[in-house]
Formats: C-alpha cells, sequence, structure tokens
C-alpha cells in the first residue's frame, strides 16, 4: 500500500494551493507571489506533474510488490 507521502500529502497541498478564493482566484498561489495571469499555467502544470507523480509511484509499488511476491 502507497504511503502518506505518496497519497495524502501532495493531495492536501494542492487543495491548500489551489482553494478558490472570492471570483474565481486563488489565495494560496497569491500567497506565493505568482500573478493572477499565471494562475491558469500553474494549476494545470501541477496537476500534470501529481498525475506524473502518481504514475510513477504507482509503477513503484508494482515493482515492488511483484519482488516480494518472487514474481
Amino acid at each position: 500500500m502507497m504511503g502518506y507521502w505518496d497519497t495524502v500529502a501532495p493531495a492536501f497541498w494542492c487543495g491548500y494551493l489551489f482553494a478558490s478564493g472570492p471570483e474565481g482566484s486563488y489565495p494560496g498561489l497569491d500567497w506565493l507571489g505568482i500573478p493572477p495571469e499565471s494562475h491558469g499555467w500553474v494549476v494545470l502544470s501541477v496537476i500534470v506533474m501529481c498525475v506524473v507523480h502518481m504514475a510513477y509511484n504507482y509503477c513503484e509499488y508494482r515493482k515492488r510488490k511483484a519482488v516480494l511476491m518472487g514474481i
């Protein structure tokens, strides 16, 4: 089973950074100093990185499971 840092922590921080504020703004991104006109690209980039990260972790998990099972 995948661990806390592979699943829960990234979801929490993504949720914190991308929680919508008033009028569709992202207060977490404003706090990081990212200008509002770049928010869409930042959100898209992080979503892609999260998907790639989860896919990589899943592949590693499958490899570890196969080794443990002796396949």
